[in-house]
């Protein structure tokens, strides 16, 4: 199983970019700077209009530039690397090395999983997985659970997430979340490999101060996240299922 590291960085980003390198020569893992994107690929068409009833908000610059990143990234790993699965992480983390170096043993303990974040923003219901080899947990989050500090992909995962992508309505992370859409259950390993420090963000404040919205984008987003809930909820009892004969 061959398994590499992209960090995500701007280029340019000399402290974080030696914070990561420091960090990165105590694993075996192979791994590389990605170059973050500062503007969105052609065939993605950001509508604010919907933005603004999706997410309360329109989009910062910074939140634009890391879904293109991201996205771009997932395209690179599928058309032009030979790897089984990408590690993805940002630039702003602390990493505990004493899971880093066992990736392939969780991931052949799991094939079913293609998706495994390696970090969430916030706290949310879940289900548990199991017990890896690591004594580290594997958990299905049932509500989104933000951030793209790091995860691990495989190849279904990424055509998964990359499927049907075609207008920029919502931030990355908020995008990856939606299982009930794209199919593609947050699973998390606990407690995290690494946690997110204090470099100043390129996002900004942005996500928890959105403007008032009118009366019709309002009413609008009430309907859209009444939808968004019940989709979710849906999706989630169908898990909960048991497997017919059983």
């Amino acid at each position: 199983m061959k398994i590499e590291a992209r960090i995500v960085s701007l280029k340019g980003s000399e402290l974080r970019r030696a914070h990561m390198a420091r960090q990165m020569g105590q694993t075996r893992l192979g791994w590389s700077f990605f170059d973050a994107c500062t503007a969105l690929p052609e065939d993605l068409t950001y509508n604010p209009d919907k933005a603004r009833w999706a997410r309360g908000r329109e989009l910062s610059r910074g939140e634009l530039g890391c879904y293109a990143s991201h996205v771009t990234l997932w395209r690179w790993f599928l058309r032009e690397s030979d790897l089984d699965v990408l590690c993805v992480l940002e630039d702003d983390i602390v990493i505990d090395w004493s899971f880093f170096d066992q990736f392939e043993g969780v991931l052949s303990q799991f094939p079913q999983v293609d998706y495994i974040r390696l970090y969430a923003k916030a706290p949310a219901p879940f289900s548990y997985l199991g017990l890896t080899a690591s004594r580290r947990h594997l958990v299905r989050f049932k509500h989104p659970v933000f951030g793209t500090q790091g995860y691990l992909l495989r190849r279904a995962g990424a055509e998964r997430f990359l499927r049907g992508l075609s207008e920029v309505v919502r931030p990355i992370d908020d995008e990856m979340d939606r299982f009930w859409i794209n199919g593609v259950p947050i699973v998390a390993v606990y407690p995290f490999p690494l946690t997110e420090i204090g470099f100043e963000t390129t996002i900004g404040m942005t996500r928890h101060a959105p403007p008032p919205l009118g009366l019709a984008a309002g009413t609008r987003r009430f309907a859209w996240r009444a939808l968004e809930k019940a989709r979710r909820h849906t999706y989630n009892a169908r898990l909960a299922l048991p497997s017919r004969g059983a």
